[in-house]
C-alpha cells in the first residue's frame, strides 16, 4: 500500500487493476466523483451519518434513516453487481467497491463506531445484502 498525504488526512490506496483502468474508462464520470470523495479525506471518528444507503450500480438497495429501514430493492440472491457503494447523508461516498472485492474508495477507515453503525442498521438481515455480510460485516 502506498500513503497518500491530503491535507492533514493521511489516506491509504492499494494499486488498480485493469478491470479497475477499464472500469474509469467507461465511466470517467464515476472516477471524477471518487476523486473528489477521496480529496474530502476520511470521515472523522466519531461522525455517525443520519441515512445509510447501499447501491448497486447506482441504484439504492438499501436505505436507513436514523437507523430505521426506510427502503429496499430485491436482488437475486448471489447477485452480485459490476460495482456497489455505501453512501452516507445522501451526498458522501463513504465506500466504493468494483465486482464483490476490490476497493476503490474506503473513507471509512477513522470511524470508531462504523461497525456498531452496521450493525444497528441490520444490513446482513436484508434482501440484497449479501456482499456486504461476506465483505464487510
Amino acid at each position: 500500500m502506498e500513503n497518500i498525504m491530503t491535507g492533514a488526512t493521511q489516506m491509504k490506496t492499494t494499486p488498480q487493476s485493469n478491470a479497475a483502468h477499464a472500469f474509469f474508462a467507461e465511466f470517467p464520470e464515476i472516477a471524477q466523483q471518487i476523486t473528489e470523495q477521496n480529496a474530502k479525506g476520511n470521515f472523522d471518528a466519531g461522525f455517525t451519518p443520519a441515512i445509510v444507503e447501499v447501491k448497486f450500480f447506482g441504484l439504492t438497495y438499501l436505505r436507513y434513516e436514523n437507523g430505521q429501514l426506510t427502503a429496499t430493492r430485491e436482488c437475486s440472491k448471489g447477485y452480485v453487481p459490476p460495482f456497489w457503494e455505501i453512501c452516507f447523508d445522501e451526498e458522501e461516498t463513504a465506500l466504493f467497491v468494483l465486482g464483490n472485492d476490490e476497493v476503490l474508495l474506503d473513507r471509512t477507515s477513522g470511524m470508531a463506531k462504523l461497525d456498531f453503525l452496521l450493525e444497528h442498521c441490520a444490513f446482513s438481515d436484508q434482501p440484497g445484502s449479501q456482499i456486504l455480510a461476506t465483505q464487510y460485516s
